[in-house]
């Protein structure tokens, strides 16, 4: 995932597929040139360097595995930062990874059909209106700023 292009990806300027290179068929290509290669999306839980393992647990049903290697590369994670404010965890949608984008594309355009078909009905649901078409952005890191500029 080329993480600046979320915010082009969630609000549709260009697709999530342009975003995003699938690693398995880069494993497939290094695992031609070399004896082997292998890919494994999981959570390291440990790296014992000595004995060249890492001990991993699996996203979907938490196996723990333990695997050995010859080169390691890791790819760390990052937990969204709410900055202390009070709301941000329980109603802000992230922009970390491609299902971020995906879900914060889907809101955006949610929203724009909903205010579209009040928006027939006159000055009555102009409130409404107002409260599904603003977007407050938390964070003016990259991404924030990038997808300000986008919207």
């Amino acid at each position: 995932l080329y993480t600046p292009l979320l915010a082009s990806s969630s609000v549709g300027t260009i697709t999530l597929r342009s975003a995003c290179e699938p690693l398995r068929a880069l494993v497939e290509i290094a695992a031609q040139k070399a004896t082997s290669a292998t890919f494994v999306r999981a959570d390291a839980r440990e790296v014992d360097v000595v004995n060249k393992k890492v001990r991993a647990t699996t996203d979907s049903d938490g196996m723990m595995l333990e695997l050995s290697y010859d080169k390691l590369v890791v790819a760390v994670g990052a937990q969204a930062n709410t900055f202390g404010i009070p709301g941000v965890q329980e109603h802000a949608l992230f922009l970390k990874e491609a299902e971020d984008s995906a879900k914060l594309h889907a809101r955006l355009l949610s929203n724009l059909e909903k205010a579209a078909a009040l928006n027939h009905q006159g000055d009555r649901y102009r409130a409404e209106i107002d409260r599904l078409l603003k977007v407050v952005v938390v964070g003016g890191g990259p991404t924030g700023v990038e997808l300000s500029a986008e919207l």
